[in-house]
C-alpha cells in the first residue's frame, strides 16, 4: 500500500511541476508583453501631450491667413535653430500643393501619409538616421487657399529600455510572488486531500 501511495505522490509532484512550469512560462511571456506595452504607451502618451501643448500654445490649430502661415514657418525654423529642447522637434509644413514651406525634413516621410493622424515615422524615410519619430499630422485651413495646408509636428521617440526595465522588474516580481503563493496553496490543498 505504501508503494502505491508513493507512486501517486510522485505522479502528483511531476504533474504539479509540469503545470507550474507551464503557468510560469505563460506568466513570464505575459509580463514581458505587458512591460513592452506599458513602456511604449507611456512614452506615446507623454509625447502626444508635449506635441499637443506646443501646437495649442503656438496657435497652430486654428484657421490662418497667409501671413499666419509665414509666422508659423518662422517659428518652426527658429525652434530648430534654438538651444532649447524645441530643437529636438521635427517639423514639416506644406502648402496646398504639398510643396515644402518649412521644416527639417527634406521631403515628406514615406512612412507617414499626409492625412490627419498620429503617426510613428521611421526617421530614415525623411533623411535622418534610423530614428523613431512620433508625430501629429494635421490640416490648416488658410484664407484664399483652395485646399488646406498640411503640417507635421513630431518628437524623437525616447529610448524605451529604462522604462521597460523598471516595469519588467516589477511585473516579474509580482509574477514570482503569485506563482509561489499558488504553489503553496496547491501544496496545502493536496495535503488536506491526502488526510
Amino acid at each position: 500500500m505504501a508503494d502505491t501511495s508513493t507512486t501517486h505522490q510522485s505522479r502528483y509532484k511531476k504533474r504539479d511541476l509540469i503545470t507550474s512550469g507551464i503557468v510560469g512560462l505563460i506568466a513570464f511571456l505575459l509580463a514581458y508583453a505587458a512591460a513592452n506595452f506599458i513602456a511604449s504607451e507611456s512614452a506615446r502618451m507623454v509625447m502626444s501631450q508635449q506635441i499637443e501643448q506646443e501646437i495649442e500654445a503656438s496657435g497652430w490649430n486654428k484657421d490662418m491667413t497667409r501671413s499666419d502661415v509665414q509666422s508659423m514657418a518662422n517659428a518652426m525654423d527658429a525652434n530648430l535653430r534654438s538651444d532649447t529642447p524645441l530643437k529636438n522637434r521635427f517639423y514639416f509644413l506644406t502648402d496646398e500643393a504639398h510643396n515644402k514651406i518649412a521644416g527639417n525634413f527634406d521631403t515628406w516621410p514615406e512612412s507617414a501619409p499626409p492625412y490627419p493622424a498620429w503617426r510613428r515615422i521611421n526617421g530614415a524615410d525623411a533623411g535622418f538616421d534610423d530614428q523613431k519619430i512620433y508625430a501629429r499630422i494635421f490640416r490648416i485651413k488658410v484664407d484664399g487657399a483652395d485646399k488646406p495646408f498640411t503640417a507635421l509636428v513630431g518628437l524623437h521617440q525616447p529610448n524605451l529600455k529604462p522604462i521597460f526595465n523598471r516595469v519588467w522588474a516589477a511585473l516579474l516580481a509580482i509574477g514570482v510572488l503569485c506563482a509561489a503563493a499558488g504553489a503553496m496553496i496547491a501544496h496545502q490543498l493536496r495535503d488536506q486531500d491526502a488526510k
